[in-house]
Order: C-alpha cells, then sequence, then structure tokens
C-alpha cells in the first residue's frame, strides 16, 4: 500500500495499526484515503450485530464515523483490484511525516478509474468524476488537488 510510507515517522507506522486509523477518522490521514479509493468494506460488530459499511457509510465527518458505541471495526476487507490495475498515492505535506495539506489515491484499470480525496471535506472524498474536483470552493485547494490527481494519474500510466 503506498500510503503506507506517508504515514508520520517510523515510531508512528510500527506502533499503530491500520484498523485505529480508520476508526479515528482523521480527515488528514492517508490510509482512509487509500482504503476509500480501493473500495474498502469495513466490517464491525458488537453483541447486538454485524453490519458491513463502505467508506461512505463509515466516515461521517472530523474523527467521526457511524460506528455505534458498542461496536468495534474487526476487519478490513479490500476487494481484489481489476485486471490489469496500477495504483498510485500521492500528497503535499511541510514535511515528510507531517499532516497533509491535500493528497490523492488513485486506482486505474481498463474500464476502471476511482480517485479519493485527502483535504477535499471533512472525510475522505470519493471523486466519481473529475469534475467534481470544481465543487471544491477554495480555489487554492481545489488547484492543489487537481494537481495532485494529476500527478497520481501520470504515476499510473
Amino acid at each position: 500500500m503506498q500510503a503506507i510510507e506517508y504515514v508520520g515517522h517510523p515510531q508512528i507506522r510500527t506502533r499503530g495499526t491500520i484498523g485505529g486509523s480508520v476508526a479515528h477518522a482523521d480527515p488528514k490521514a492517508e490510509l482512509p484515503v487509500a482504503l476509500t479509493a480501493l473500495d474498502a468494506r469495513f466490517h464491525v460488530r458488537s453483541a447486538r450485530r454485524e453490519r458491513t459499511l463502505t467508506a461512505e457509510q463509515l466516515f461521517a465527518g472530523p474523527l467521526m464515523t457511524t460506528l455505534e458505541p458498542d461496536e468495534l471495526l474487526v476487519e478490513i476487507e479490500v476487494p481484489p483490484l481489476p485486471a490489469g490495475a496500477r495504483t498510485a498515492f500521492v500528497e503535499l505535506a511541510r514535511t515528510h511525516g507531517d499532516f497533509a495539506i491535500a493528497g490523492a489515491a488513485v486506482v486505474m484499470a481498463p474500464g476502471h478509474e476511482s480517485v479519493a480525496l485527502l483535504g477535499a471535506g471533512p472525510t475522505p472524498v470519493r471523486a466519481r468524476h473529475p469534475e467534481e474536483l470544481e465543487r471544491i470552493e477554495d480555489p487554492y485547494r481545489r488547484a492543489l488537488l487537481t494537481a495532485l490527481v494529476k500527478r497520481a494519474i501520470d504515476r499510473c500510466a
């Protein structure tokens, strides 16, 4: 997973967990964005029930998920990539290991394109169409994310 190399510093990468990063729901975290682009499914369980959520169903806002107080994230399922898929993750941070200002995760294959954005909103944003970038109100952020998506797509080529 290319996003791992951007997560914090080595001490953080060796002590943290992927599930912990997801459940924390930090809008500037790399792993939730990468998992969104990969169409991951999040399996949660409590004594009452089990359910499976998409990224759009799980992330509710900055540092907020739709997990109930008695639920635990028990599994993250990443489906196989489409045949011929290429992936890329790029971000801009002031220094390596700092929180990103913006980023993009891209999965490209014949007949398949998936783009998820970091820093475009209060949760990972799945950009299903290129024109969705035009909806970002802040001109600097829109230009930055557009450039990062282009860089990620170029890396997939």
